[in-house]
């Protein structure tokens, strides 16, 4: 079941994403408590979520993360789908999304059936910038 945020899964979203403490400059930088968040719970246990933010006039995914265990393609079609049908009921048909990591990169290329519309390389680092149609 695919849910929104409670406070309650703030320490589970914590441990998720390998920072085992809440403190409060680091929370802040992740901004899950903040914006939009959708918790993917089965069996009382949470294995994935993802956050939404309005940017420049468009919703963006701000995180997208899948428990290692539960990685493969029908968990990221659920929260892809989740993500679309909301942004579909807000009355938008395009987001924003970007990618630092190739695996994020072949997801949205797969999934969304487009390529990149910027690539930005800053720091040894590659951020990839794509506008899709939900």
């Amino acid at each position: 079941m695919i849910r929104p945020y409670k406070s309650k899964d703030k320490q589970i979203i914590l441990d998720m994403i390998g920072w085992p403490e809440i403190v409060d400059g680091r929370v802040e930088a992740v901004y899950f408590h903040v914006d939009e968040t959708y918790v993917w719970e089965d069996d009382g246990t949470v294995k994935g979520f993802y956050t939404i933010r309005n940017q420049h006039g468009y919703p963006s995914i701000i995180h997208f993360f899948i428990r290692k265990e539960h990685r493969n393609p029908d968990t990221a079609r659920m929260l892809i789908k989740d993500f679309k049908n909301r942004i579909r009921q807000r009355g938008y048909n395009r987001a924003f999304l970007h990618s630092c990591k190739r695996n994020l990169d072949k997801l949205i290329q797969y999934y969304f059936k487009v390529k990149p519309y910027a690539v930005k390389h800053e720091g040894g680092k590659t951020t990839n910038y794509y506008l899709v149609e939900v």
